[in-house]
C-alpha cells in the first residue's frame, strides 16, 4: 500500500466508535453528563483553575463552543467561574466538590472501559499509535 493510500476512514471510523462507547458508559452510569464536558472535567482535574482559553487550547474547542460546555457546567454545578485575580478580562475555571464526586463514581468506570479498548494492545504498540497519530496530526495543514 502507498502512503497516499492509507485509509483515512479507518481512523474516522475507529473514533466514532470509540465517541459512541464513551457516550454509552456515560450514559450508563450518569444520564446527565456528555462526552464534551467530561473532557473539560478530566482537563481541570489535572488543570483546575485553568483560564477558559487554556483550556480550549489543550482541549481543541473554540471559544463559543467551549462557553457553551461550561456554561452547562456552572448550571449544573460541577464548575465556578471566578475572575483571575490579576487579569480581570481572564476567567478561571474550578472544579467544585459536587464536580469531585461524580468523578470518583465515573472515573473507575471510565478507565475500566479505556482498559477493554485496549485490551489486545501491548504498552508499546499503545505508545507507537499515540506517536503515529500524532505525526499525521502534526502534518495536517
Amino acid at each position: 500500500m502507498k502512503k497516499t493510500e492509507v485509509p483515512v476512514y479507518l481512523i474516522e471510523r475507529t473514533a466514532k466508535k470509540m465517541r459512541h462507547a464513551f457516550k454509552y458508559v456515560l450514559r450508563k452510569y450518569d444520564s446527565d453528563l456528555t462526552t464534551e464536558q467530561w473532557v473539560v472535567i478530566q482537563y481541570l482535574l489535572d488543570h483546575d483553575g485553568s483560564s477558559q482559553s487554556e483550556i480550549g487550547l489543550n482541549i481543541y474547542k473554540d471559544p463559543p463552543t467551549l462557553t457553551r460546555i461550561i456554561d452547562k457546567l456552572v448550571t449544573k454545578g460541577l464548575v465556578i467561574r471566578k475572575t483571575n485575580e490579576y487579569d480581570r478580562r481572564k476567567t478561571n475555571i474550578y472544579l467544585t466538590d459536587k464536580a469531585h464526586k461524580k468523578v470518583k463514581v465515573l472515573l473507575p468506570k471510565i478507565i475500566e472501559y479505556r482498559k477493554k479498548t485496549y485490551r489486545d494492545l501491548t504498552d508499546a504498540q499503545i505508545e507507537e499509535l499515540a506517536e503515529l497519530l500524532d505525526i499525521i496530526y502534526h502534518n495536517v495543514l
